[in-house]
């Protein structure tokens, strides 16, 4: 199954996951890491560690503008494709509580 393969290799928390999915429905938002946060109603410092660990992974960037870090999504194609094949699986009950668990179990 690709979307347990994703999530074993790029997702690590319910944050990950959330911000993947808000990135991949949002695909022009430009954002620091406060507006992110308050996007999805989570700590802007947890937001923060988190979108780091997310550019390493290559699943969004970061840019330095004026002295500020704004994230954006710009996955590579192979990566694009996972993360929609990811956002698929969701729709099915099963895959969604094996991925859910998988995090859990992390």
């Amino acid at each position: 199954m690709e979307s347990m393969a994703f999530v074993r290799k790029y997702i690590d928390s319910f944050l990950e996951w959330e911000l993947i999915i808000l990135f991949h429905f949002n695909p022009g938002i430009r954002e620091e890491d406060n507006g992110i946060a308050r996007l999805v109603g989570r700590n802007q410092e947890d937001v923060r560690k988190t979108l780091k660990k997310m550019c390493e992974k290559g699943l969004v960037q970061g840019e330095l503008i004026d002295g500020k870090d704004f994230y954006f999504y710009n996955p590579t194609i192979e990566l694009k494709n996972l993360i929609s094949n990811f956002i698929e699986g969701l729709s099915n009950y099963e895959t969604r509580i094996s991925l859910i668990s998988e995090i859990l179990n992390k």
